[in-house]
């Protein structure tokens, strides 16, 4: 919303926040409820999303960090 503020009304924006906000943001009126069935499979889920988790995000191996390196030569 803020990007939205700083290109402003003339380049498709909107000239303050609150305005950003009423076009862009809302609350809807509904509500979810968890399925109980698909917890044991959640469970399982996020186990094996912490094992990546923990590898990538945390020094397991820099294999994350050399796939950006990369990336960024393409870029430069």
């Amino acid at each position: 919303m803020w990007g939205a503020v700083a290109a402003g009304k003339a380049k498709g924006g909107y000239d303050n926040i609150t305005k950003a906000a009423a076009k862009m943001a809302g609350v809807k009126d509904k509500t979810y409820i968890p399925n109980a069935a698909n917890n044991a499979v959640y469970e399982k889920l996020f186990v094996e999303y912490m094992k990546l988790h923990d590898y990538f995000g945390r020094g397991g191996n820099n294999v994350m960090k050399t796939l950006k390196e990369i990336s960024l030569g393409l870029h430069s």
